[in-house]
């Protein structure tokens, strides 16, 4: 039984442990940014096609144990690489270091090319002949996690990507247009909060819709990378452990996968079916992201009337139904908007909170803030603060009882 280590958004580890416990795994231990896990293939593969808040999952493959840089060569040599990979197979390594340690070495890229090295090196010595680099696309990416060991060694965590491009890419998004928020931090955001799926959900700053179809995709039950599984049953590459050498060495392994698809797609496809009109709310201010809301909705095969998307501006819309609701949204931070100054998004705040009190009595709103200036300007008592990461920047996510 193989060790894995899941990755998420930095502040959704306990929401993906959570997630885990559907699985029946063996081991699920969380660390920062993520869950190490333990299991059979078969739950690996159901966790990793339905997991909503898991960016990559990754199969651990070889520890090395060492003193220093210059040992580390010597120690990787040992991996039996040409078991691990073909000659023919194309390879990237991204290597961390644990807080621990990050004193210690000059940078993570030296130890990224002490492992490409002896890679190579033992290709060349036993096949006269070596795989190469791909950054863009390749068969293996490796990670290289580096942490303290035992008597003042350090211990090498090797362990390859399964999934290939991230898991947060659910494939109903227009990709060449910028989400401030990504699909697994969205469905994060929708778990967090205490929607019951009963209730209407509304998002007033809906941008390109990744909270409305994150969801959509989980009051339905909907597989998250059921638009992934359709590419894939259709003969495309989606997922990267197809071209593992352990994974294809047993031809068990593919039939699993491919039954696993096929039934995670027929749910879908019959969940979608059974969706209602009128189930989700979104508007926006732009009219570009009304359509790209609307783009994403027809892309992941929902019905059109499922969802009432309109133009309008958070601080003068109101409720399209009675008996209240949740709101969730992300508001503009004000630090990737271009033309965003301090005292008009500190004024849409203001006017934010104020039609909130005058016009939704009987919601709960869900927001996402980073500056804690702008929180203040929402003249509304705080119920609930919880702490999550946007990328790079801390943000709380902050709950509203609106009366």
């Amino acid at each position: 039984m193989n060790f894995y280590f899941v990755s998420c958004p930095k502040g959704l580890e306990e929401v993906l442990k959570q997630e885990s416990y559907k699985f029946d795994l063996e081991k699920r231990d969380v660390s920062p940014g993520g869950l190490k896990i333990q299991g059979e293939l078969t739950q690996i593969l159901c966790f990793m096609m339905e997991s909503r808040i898991a960016s990559r999952f990754y199969k651990e493959i070889a520890q090395i144990h060492f003193s220093h840089e210059k040992r580390m060569l010597i120690a990787a040599r040992e991996v039996p690489w040409t078991k691990i990979m073909d000659v023919k197979d194309t390879f990237k390594i991204q290597c961390l270091l644990s807080r621990e340690v990050k004193d210690d070495f000059k940078n993570s890229h030296y130890l990224s090319l002490v492992l490409k090295d002896s890679i190579v090196d033992t290709f060349q010595e036993k096949m006269k002949d070596r795989p190469n680099i791909n950054l863009d696309n390749p068969h293996y990416s490796y990670l290289l996690r580096i942490d303290k060991g035992h008597k003042k060694k350090y211990q090498g965590t090797v362990l390859v990507d399964l999934s290939g491009r991230p898991l947060h890419q659910r494939g109903y998004r227009d990709t060449r247009h910028d989400a401030p928020i990504k699909e697994n931090l969205a469905a994060g955001l929708v778990l967090l909060s205490d929607w019951n799926k009963k209730d209407h959900l509304y998002d007033l700053f809906c941008g390109s819709g990744t909270i409305l179809m994150e969801a959509a995709y989980i009051k339905h039950n909907i597989p998250s990378t059921y638009l992934r599984l359709i590419s894939f049953l259709d003969g495309n590459d989606e997922f990267d452990l197809i071209f593992h050498t352990w994974f294809k060495k047993d031809p068990a392994n593919e039939k699993t996968l491919d039954r696993l698809a096929k039934e995670l797609v027929l749910r879908g496809k019959k969940a979608i079916e059974k969706m209602e009109p009128d189930e989700f709310f979104g508007s926006d201010i732009s009219t570009k992201s009304v359509g790209l809301t609307a783009m994403a909705w027809k892309n992941a095969g929902f019905p059109k009337e499922s969802l009432s998307i309109r133009r309008d501006t958070a601080i003068r819309a109101i409720p399209e139904t009675e008996n209240g609701g949740v709101i969730i949204s992300n508001p503009p931070y004000g630090l990737r908007l271009e033309n965003d100054d301090d005292e008009a998004l500190q004024a849409l705040y203001y006017d934010f909170g104020e039609n909130l009190k005058a016009n939704w009595k009987g919601f709960e709103a869900y927001i996402i803030v980073q500056d804690p200036e702008l929180r203040k300007k929402i003249s509304l008592r705080t119920e609930k603060r919880i702490s999550v990461w946007n990328g790079g920047v801390e943000c709380r996510f902050l709950k509203y009882d609106l009366f």
